[in-house]
């Protein structure tokens, strides 16, 4: 999720690479935008950054936390419509500022490959308040890390399972699942945990939390990499509607080479 340079630049250079057409309002300087520290990553080898159909380049602001930065990530569901998604082209840790791809998707990444991936599926459910005769509908969250040669170190998926009805919400269940990179020393500090809630009559949330180390990264110092989804949410309410709301943070050696993304789809079952 880190990137790009100058803007128009950025999508010239895109463009070339063979990526694709896409549709990008660039800002006009992100590393002056994001200040002291930027760091831009190589994403030829990213195999979400060709699957935007339209999308909007803007600098998000994160929140300092010890070491490191909490970003929020905020994506609304299009039922029946494309995957929403959004990608970190550069980030500065110093001033907490990411340079953020965000738009409509063609399709969902493939994501992590069994290949020295360690996981962790889990589910909670609440009983159903009413029949079965409500509709019901899904918004799948998926939010991840990429190493700056492309591959999965950290992965979550969190899917959320509503019903609904004249009287509200009347059940919902959550699935969450979580990978990480063994192979490259990556391991969990805490979670993966998930649970299903319905904080009133209208709505129902899936949180899913993770919390993952690693003391041996791939720059080769010996120092602590901390990458935390703390927490992320998917959403729907009464009306079949789904957005998310979730945060993620990391910081440590080698932290400002990790490449965020995020995916939000879903729609009626």
């Amino acid at each position: 999720m880190r990137r790009m340079l100058r803007a128009a630049a950025a999508a010239l250079a895109v463009a070339a690479a063979g990526i694709g057409p896409v549709q990008v309002h660039a800002v006009a300087d992100p590393v002056a935008e994001l200040g002291p520290g930027a760091v831009t990553l190589d994403v030829s080898h990213d195999t979400m950054l060709p699957l935007f159909v339209s999308a909007t380049d803007q600098v998000v602001s994160g929140q300092r936390s010890g070491a490191g930065c909490i970003f929020p990530s905020r994506l609304r569901g299009m039922p029946g419509g494309a995957p929403q998604g959004e990608m970190t082209l550069a980030v500065s840790i110093q001033t907490c500022r990411a340079l953020v791809r965000a738009g409509s998707l063609a399709g969902l990444p493939p994501g992590p490959s069994g290949a020295g991936t360690g996981g962790s599926p889990g589910s909670r459910a609440l009983a159903p308040t009413t029949g079965a005769a409500d509709p019901c509908s899904v918004a799948d969250d998926r939010i991840w890390q990429t190493d700056p040669v492309g591959l999965y170190v950290t992965w979550t998926e969190n899917t959320l399972n509503w019903c609904y009805g004249s009287s509200g919400v009347t059940s919902c269940s959550e699935t969450s699942d979580a990978r990480w990179l063994a192979a490259s020393g990556w391991y969990v500090i805490g979670g993966p945990t998930g649970s299903c809630l319905q904080p009133d009559s209208t709505s129902a949330v899936g949180r899913e939390y993770f919390y993952a180390g690693n003391d041996t990264f791939f720059c080769g110092q010996q120092a602590h990499t901390r990458s935390d989804y703390d927490f992320n949410e998917a959403w729907g309410n009464s009306a079949g509607a789904f957005w998310d709301n979730s945060h993620y943070s990391t910081w440590g050696a080698c932290s400002n080479l990790l490449s965020w993304h995020h995916t939000l789809t879903g729609g009626p079952q």
